[in-house]
């Protein structure tokens, strides 16, 4: 069980009264056991994605559903919650979904807490999915005129996205200046290894 302060369960009650089911990965359900057969957060059903039966004894009662393949998690999901909305849990199965062109809507809550050493937030993903969210970053800070707050191993990405760069390591700032500053012209030893590590691995990629 998570306790969250009254003003975080103020802004995300709203949200979760409007979902009527949540898709996870078979690693999500195995972690929290299931969440002992009762939904998080009071959703109505869960649909796993999952190569494997059921745990030996699981209730068959329980609002779960047990689904392999992404795409026909997705048609069971929204078979379950009707016009409500079917949420999507980030990682592995969200990338996917993601890359199956099945995902309408991204939502991000961002809090400055890691558990254990993090995990990327789309899983594992392809070249062509992360062009596709390169181009999603684009066009919702051009929308709507904001500033977003990318953090990222992937130089790469932060060539083609960002204006501004903040080195960091060990939770210290290294160096910041623009992105043509950054990347033609690092003053700090930590930033010129990166970049030298980023040319030969995209050197050995092609």
């Amino acid at each position: 069980m998570v306790k969250v302060s009254q003003a975080s369960y103020d802004h995300t009650r709203p949200y979760w009264d409007q979902i009527g089911a949540t898709i996870v990965g078979r690693h999500v359900f195995d972690m929290t056991d299931g969440w002992d057969g009762k939904p998080p957060g009071g959703v109505d059903h869960v649909v796993v994605v999952t190569h494997r039966q059921e745990p030996e004894g699981w209730d068959s009662e329980a609002p779960f559903h047990f689904v392999d393949g992404v795409e026909a998690a997705v048609a069971k999901a929204q078979e379950l919650a009707g016009d409500r909305v079917v949420e999507v849990a980030a990682g592995d199965v969200g990338g996917q979904v993601l890359a199956a062109g099945l995902i309408d809507e991204v939502r991000m809550d961002v809090v400055p807490v890691v558990f254990g050493s993090g995990k990327r937030y789309f899983g594992s993903v392809d070249a062509q999915t992360r062009e596709d969210l390169e181009d999603l970053v684009l066009k919702v800070r051009s929308h709507h005129q904001m500033t977003i707050v990318l953090i990222t191993h992937d130089l790469g990405v932060v060539a083609e996205t960002c204006e501004h760069v903040v080195v960091m390591r060990e939770g210290n700032v290294v160096e910041s200046g623009t992105c043509e500053a950054i990347f033609n012209r690092p003053r700090a030893d930590y930033t010129q290894t990166l970049l030298a590590a980023s040319r030969l691995v995209e050197g050995e990629a092609a």
